[in-house]
């Protein structure tokens, strides 16, 4: 009867009791959230970072100005085809050693093979026209030697007739045809003999033509021939066998071994400030964090030669800097920064501390809890690793060894709002 009431009080819907245990769990549910949010909020806002420090010390400090640079050889040869045709017998390939001298592939030259022994022969065939024995000087010579004879019989000739006609016994007309035979032969050997002498010519200069020719088609021959200038090793090959090459087409590119250096780019203004012989502290990117060392490794060099025309595109001149050392594994095409020391500076005990020290010219000195204060400070010389500290800091001062770590972030400011206002025409119109 009871529940029946109960039913009717309440519009014919009846309570259930609540289950023990329900409200326990979420209470043990809302703890738990609560204990991950202040503990996210404890090491985000409270939790103090790790974070080096070093102390401001004395030190020399150098006058230097900065440039990046590339492994290359000093001299790179670009073997290119001198012949047009099929490429054949290129065996070797990127890194392998040639001598100097060496035959590292050739252009098809089977038709330049057949020019050469056709020349060869023409060449033979003129010297043969040209020589001693040849019909054309023989005949000459004899047909010279027949007009001198005949020249020989026609002045005896002449000077009987002059004879006799003093004598009365010939007539002018005797001596004027004596004389007329005589002049004949006369300028018949002169004629043979200037014939002779053309002959001579012109056989020389076929001599002359066909061994200008066949040196052409040796030349030719030789240009299909694709040979090592030096001793080095194959930097980098452009082809493959079997494909048509033209004329001046790259096929490889070889230097020597050892003739690796460091090729910077130095830019216009610092240029007047490079002189050959000037020492060079260099940093090659393949070789920071050798062997879990994590300080620079720095490599000394020297200035030896300043290229006198500038790159126009990005107004830099080249300098090539040898190696005092030329470490090992050295690579062509490693990339690296170089720094060309102008000259020590008289401050010998000048303040110094590590390029990462400082950023946009504030140190961060550290003031408990965790957290760190910026330092304006005024800057000097820098080098690759070190800068000096010309005010703002003091000898033993500590501060953060990175200051990006410490440093706030710089969120880009946001342009205030442009607020339209109406013309003069609109407020009018109002």
């Amino acid at each position: 009867m009871r529940d029946e009431v109960d039913m009717a009080a309440n519009g014919g819907r009846k309570f259930q009791p609540a289950k023990p245990g329900r409200g326990l769990l979420a209470v043990i549910v809302l703890l738990l959230v609560l204990a991950a949010v202040g503990t996210l909020v404890f090491f985000v806002f409270f939790k103090t970072k790790t974070v080096a420090t070093i102390t401001v010390q004395r030190g020399t400090v150098v006058r230097a100005f900065y440039a990046t640079g590339v492994v290359r050889p000093d001299v790179e040869y670009n073997l290119k085809s001198r012949a047009q045709g099929t490429l054949l017998d290129m065996a070797k390939r990127e890194g392998a050693r040639v001598t100097k001298g060496e035959l590292l592939a050739r252009v098809d030259d089977r038709q330049l093979k057949y020019e050469v022994e056709r020349l060869q022969a023409e060449l033979k065939e003129a010297q043969a026209q040209a020589g001693d024995n040849a019909p054309q000087r023989l005949e000459l010579l004899a047909r010279i030697n027949e007009a001198r004879e005949q020249q020989v019989i026609a002045d005896r000739t002449l000077s009987r007739i002059l004879s006799n006609f003093e004598k009365g016994v010939a007539s002018q007309t005797d001596v004027d045809n004596s004389r007329r035979s005589a002049v004949q032969w006369s300028n018949a050997k002169v004629a043979l003999e200037s014939q002779l002498g053309t002959w001579v010519i012109e056989s020389k200069k076929r001599v002359d033509v066909a061994e200008a020719n066949l040196r052409k088609a040796q030349a030719n021959l030789a240009d299909s021939e694709v040979r090592s200038p030096v001793d080095g090793i194959i930097l980098e090959r452009f082809v493959e066998n079997n494909e048509v090459v033209g004329i001046n087409q790259r096929l490889l590119l070889v230097a020597a071994p050892e003739d690796k250096l460091m090729k910077a780019s130095v830019d216009e203004e610092d240029i007047t400030r490079t002189t050959v012989g000037q020492k060079v502290l260099m940093q090659l990117y393949a070789f920071q964090d050798r062997d879990d060392v994590k300080s620079p490794v720095v490599f000394e060099g020297k200035v030896v030669e300043i290229l006198p025309s500038a790159n126009l595109t990005n107004k830099t001149y080249e300098v090539k800097v040898a190696f005092n050392e030329r470490p090992e594994r050295l690579k062509v095409g490693m990339t690296g920064e170089l720094n060309f020391i102008e000259s020590e500076s008289e401050r010998k005990a000048a303040l110094i501390v590590p390029t990462s020290a400082v950023l946009n010219r504030k140190a961060y000195r550290p003031v408990g809890a965790g957290r760190f204060e910026p330092v304006d400070v005024v800057v000097g010389i820098r080098t690759l690793d070190k800068l000096e500290i010309k005010d703002g800091l003091k000898e033993g001062d500590t501060i953060a060894l990175d200051a990006k770590q410490v440093a706030p972030v710089q969120l880009p400011k946001t342009p205030p709002p442009v607020v339209p206002t109406r013309t003069g025409d609109d407020v009018a119109g109002k």
